[in-house]
């Protein structure tokens, strides 16, 4: 997850009532950057990570792609002491957001890319190991 703190032209929308603002990039253009932050998020990993913290052992049961972005998330979820066992690997890009905030308001626009999420399937099988090695 990358956050970047930019400011740029913001508009009312008074013609579409789903939108509250709408923000505008020139094509082409270069925009500077004055501040920058990666990490690893989503529901599951927050959780695990806090989990970890707290001295709680944790797993995190989640796709990744098989690319750079999908080894820097596991390197992540390693530092934090989150067992990785149930990671499941694909042959996709993995899940990345862009997080856009404007320093002023702290409004936030989100581009994202949700491939692997999408091949995540929970059953009750995948879980029933997990639920017997905590038991036993």
């Amino acid at each position: 997850m990358y956050w970047v703190n930019i400011q740029r032209y913001f508009f009312d929308t008074p013609e579409d009532i789903t939108a509250q603002k709408k923000i505008t990039f020139e094509l082409g253009a270069k925009y500077h950057i004055e501040d920058r932050f990666e990490s690893v998020g989503g529901c599951a990993v927050n959780v695990a990570c806090g989990l970890q913290r707290l001295n709680i052992q944790s797993s995190c049961y989640t796709v990744l792609g098989n690319d750079a972005d999908g080894e820097w998330i596991e390197n992540e979820l390693k530092k934090e002491k989150v067992e990785t066992n149930l990671i499941k690997k694909e042959n996709c890009l993995s899940g990345l957001s862009a997080i856009v905030i404007d320093k002023n308001s702290g409004e936030r626009i989100i581009f994202s890319n949700q491939e692997a999420n999408e091949r995540l399937n929970v059953t009750i099988a995948c879980l029933i190991p997990v639920v017997i090695g905590e038991i036993f």
